[in-house]
């Protein structure tokens, strides 16, 4: 007899929730923000949820990384995206099989230092960083990765609880976005919230 298995439902076309306007006060003024609920929630949010169940002193805590987990990360520049130096790949001989290992480590610490001497001459080779999508982009465009508008709305959640010192998000509009969020989770209907 086969042991049965539990799986998630196949979702080929994973319905988007109706974007969600939140309203912050930034220096006592409304400051609203959309953000786009995710599909689904995942173990490590439900676990969030239920540790702010289990102990109160950690409820906010809990809430704030549940509400940030159930938000979208594919709807902008990924939350844990970080810019880093692109480096070209060095290359290597076609037939690798061919070659002896000395042979193949010598071509390759040639390779290396071909490319160490270029970054070092600053005008063969343009600086460049590795975006999202992991192609190279020059310096000059990383602003657009980076400005707040061009964020997930989970990198966008992060960043106005993280950065944002002026930013205040009012309980009761904290705990009706959480409670609409466990709603679109748990795929029960239920209210926008107000």
């Amino acid at each position: 007899m086969a042991n049965k298995i539990i799986r998630a439902k196949k979702r080929p076309d994973q319905r988007r929730h109706d974007p969600i306007d939140v309203e912050f006060l930034r220096n006592g003024e409304p400051f609203v923000v959309t953000f786009q609920p995710a599909g689904t929630a995942d173990a490590a949010a439900l676990n969030m949820a239920l540790q702010g169940a289990k102990h109160p002193d950690r409820a906010l805590e809990g809430m704030t990384r549940f509400i940030g987990k159930m938000l979208a990360n594919d709807d902008g520049v990924p939350a844990a995206w970080e810019p880093r130096p692109y480096e070209p790949p060095a290359e290597e001989p076609q037939d690798l099989d061919e070659l002896d290992r000395a042979q193949a480590e010598a071509l390759r610490e040639q390779a290396r230092e071909i490319l160490a001497d270029e970054r070092d001459d600053d005008s063969n080779t343009e600086r460049m960083f590795v975006g999202p999508d992991g192609e190279p982009y020059p310096y000059e465009l990383l602003d657009k990765f980076t400005a707040f508008e061009a964020g997930s709305s989970r990198r966008r959640w992060r960043q106005l609880l993280d950065n944002d010192d002026d930013l205040v998000i009012e309980a009761e509009v904290l705990s009706a976005l959480f409670e609409h969020l466990a709603a679109l989770a748990a795929n029960r209907p239920t209210r926008r919230p107000s």
